[in-house]
């Protein structure tokens, strides 16, 4: 599902005090206040920051968890080698003989992680890791599957998949770009704005000042996720934002009242 941020003064009284210490029209408080909200959700939306780092992390947290569910040979192997080496060389034997059922069997008499775990001649396309995904998004139990030999038609599924995946780490930051790009943002590393993921801005002026609104729209399917931006961790970034403006702007207003020998509360 699709998320909206939307900013309006109507339920955000910061907003009103923020015109007033600025002395500027409302219009330009909601534009203003929505640049600087994109850049900070667009910095709280996984993979957390706006550093290319946070990119890679990303990307290798993602490939972790898919390794845990997909379990290419040499790492079963390593496993059944710390339980019993014999059963280590039988494994690898079968496995380059192409004896499937033999493998199979080795693997439930195995006593290891692996013993409750399938060998798998080719790959299921993902379905094992998305359906192991729980509420953060990150996978969780134990391996699934054992997949065959480096160069095999299972391994090489596996590596389209994480090449996939990959790609996608940063998609939903790039969700909120369009908006970012039309309230004119600052700071918005080339990895988000390349992107390319589908967002808009949403604005609504109206005479009636405390009708104008804004709606930073997020149009990546799974945008709304939990995993991706909680709407608690959401709706306290504009609320941090907010302040940080308000904040600012009086601040300002009690040093130029200052100077000009007027005394503000």
């Amino acid at each position: 599902m699709k998320m909206d941020m939307r900013l309006r003064e109507t339920i955000t009284p910061a907003l009103a005090r923020l015109a007033r210490a600025t002395g500027k029209p409302m219009r330009d408080v909601l534009r203003e206040t929505g640049a600087r909200v994109a850049k900070a959700v667009i910095k709280a939306t996984q993979p957390f920051g706006l550093t290319r780092q946070a990119k890679v992390q990303g990307q290798e947290a993602v490939e972790r968890d898919i390794y845990r569910i997909y379990r290419p040979a040499w790492q079963a192997y390593d496993i059944l080698k710390r339980r019993d080496r014999r059963l280590a060389a039988a494994f690898w034997a079968a496995l380059n003989a192409g004896e499937v059922e033999r493998v199979r069997a080795i693997l439930r008499s195995s006593q290891t992680e692996l013993a409750t775990v399938d060998f798998e001649g080719g790959f299921d396309g993902g379905a094992s890791h998305q359906r192991s995904r729980g509420p953060r998004g990150r996978a969780r139990g134990g391996a699934r599957a054992v997949l065959g030999l480096a160069g095999s038609a299972g391994m090489r599924g596996l590596k389209r998949y994480l090449r996939q995946v990959r790609k996608r780490v940063g998609w939903v930051k790039g969700g909120w770009w369009p908006s970012a790009r039309r309230l004119k943002a600052k700071g918005i590393p080339a990895w988000v704005r390349n992107s390319g993921a589908p967002g808009a801005l949403i604005a609504k002026d109206h005479p009636n000042r405390a009708k104008q609104r804004l709606i930073l729209r997020n149009r990546v399917s799974y945008s709304g996720s939990e995993h991706v931006l909680r709407s608690s961790a959401l709706n306290r970034t504009v609320q941090i934002e907010l302040g940080k403006m308000v904040k600012g702007a009086e601040r300002a207003q009690r040093k130029a009242a200052k100077r000009s020998g007027f005394r503000t509360r």
